[in-house]
């Protein structure tokens, strides 16, 4: 059972979300506030999992709701009803809840939603990976791909398409870029998971401003750091972006979808560089555990910081307002269990990341994982296993030739 308590100063709008769950009790344990006073009067008279507040609703002491929640109550997910994504929100805004949903929103559509985030932040709100998160805002970026995009921005006549596909082949890079670009202060309707669409949507002139802010990419340039083979993972996730991509686009899948999945397949393993970032002797530790024990470098980091890096990976990227099927593939993509709306997806994600370990001979990266008997259990991929493999290689002999 679920316990939920939904915030709003609006009596029609409590008396709708009244009748959204009339019948469920067996499912969802639901309680109401329209005033701060109620908010904390019920918080200290009973556990809540998950809070579902209207941005519109009072401060307490001069600070916003969910801010005194996130403090008080930092265990309860943090959810937000805002009338559309606007520069007029404060920059901590976005930083104490755990997801914005746009109105209007049906109360059939707010139910399922909310069902996937208490569902999602149930699986990556950990404490040990709170701990990783906390004050972390830069993730590291490869030195010749920072220098590749300056030389392009400061160039006669830059290039957006040119910027972005610079961008898109970054983990740190794309994540920056996307964060930006899915904040508050745009005001976009849609969420942006596409680098190039992101670039052209920001302008130039401020993404150098992004890129030449040296701090953003040189907090992580340590000499331990630099010791873990960031370019391997990189290179990695790179392939499984193009991999899902490509996979995507032989399912004929919607463009949004292809788009969530490649972005996915870039930023799956951005949970490594968070481990590596804040902790690089005891991750080379687990990395090299795991290649001398031969097992999944994720059952490895499980056992000994009680985290995964698809957890720690996905919460980050949450905060940081990425669209919600780009986090949920991120978090699950070591999951044995596939959820149902996921299925097609999040198995394009798994294959993917296997076969590049297969058909990328080069990268050593977690070979425990290189086989597709890792995904045997998968119905779906039990029968499109030979056509993906194929999508694969055909991609991979593509981005070889374009690298030649």
């Amino acid at each position: 059972m679920v316990r939920l308590l939904l915030v709003d100063n609006s009596p029609q709008n409590l008396e709708v979300y009244k009748a959204l769950f009339i019948g469920k009790e067996e499912q969802w344990n639901c309680q109401f506030a329209d005033s701060i006073k109620d908010v904390f009067d019920k918080l200290s008279n009973a556990d809540f999992d998950i809070i579902v507040a209207d941005v519109k609703m009072p401060v307490l002491n001069g600070i916003p709701l969910l801010e005194t929640v996130a403090q008080m109550y930092p265990n309860i997910i943090r959810v937000v009803l805002v009338p559309a994504l606007s520069a007029d929100y404060p920059k901590h805004f976005v930083k104490f809840a755990h997801r914005i949903v746009v109105r209007p929103v049906s109360g059939e559509k707010l139910e399922t939603l909310i069902i996937r985030i208490h569902r999602l932040y149930k699986t990556i709100m950990h404490p040990q990976g709170m701990r990783f998160i906390d004050g972390l805002e830069k993730i590291p970026s490869l030195p010749k791909v920072y220098g590749d995009l300056v030389a392009e921005l400061e160039s006669p006549s830059p290039s957006v398409k040119k910027a972005g596909f610079i961008i898109a082949k970054d983990i740190g890079m794309s994540a920056a870029i996307l964060k930006m670009v899915n904040s508050a202060y745009f005001g976009l309707d849609k969420r942006v998971t596409s680098p190039e669409l992101a670039v052209s949507l920001l302008g130039l002139d401020i993404v150098q401003g992004l890129v030449l802010t040296a701090h953003l990419f040189s907090a992580f340039s340590n000499a331990e750091t630099k010791l873990l083979n960031l370019e391997v993972i990189v290179d990695h996730c790179l392939i499984v972006g193009s991999f899902a991509k490509d996979i995507a686009i032989y399912e004929n899948l919607p463009s949004n979808v292809i788009d969530s999945l490649h972005i996915a397949g870039i930023l799956h393993d951005i949970g490594r560089l968070i481990f590596a970032s804040h902790s690089p002797k005891l991750y080379r530790n687990i990395m090299e555990i795991a290649a001398q024990e031969n097992r999944p470098l994720y059952e490895v980091e499980q056992e000994l910081l009680g985290i995964m890096h698809a957890e720690v990976g996905a919460y980050l990227l949450g905060l940081w307002g990425l669209p919600e099927l780009v986090i949920e593939l991120i978090a699950y993509h070591h999951s044995e269990e596939i959820p149902e709306f996921l299925a097609v997806e999040l198995s394009i994600l798994k294959a993917a990341d296997v076969y590049s370990k297969n058909i990328h001979s080069t990268n050593s990266l977690d070979s425990s994982e290189s086989s597709d008997n890792t995904l045997s259990t998968i119905p779906i991929f039990r029968e499109k296993k030979e056509k993906w493999y194929n999508v694969c290689i055909e991609s991979f002999r593509k981005s070889a030739e374009n690298n030649i």
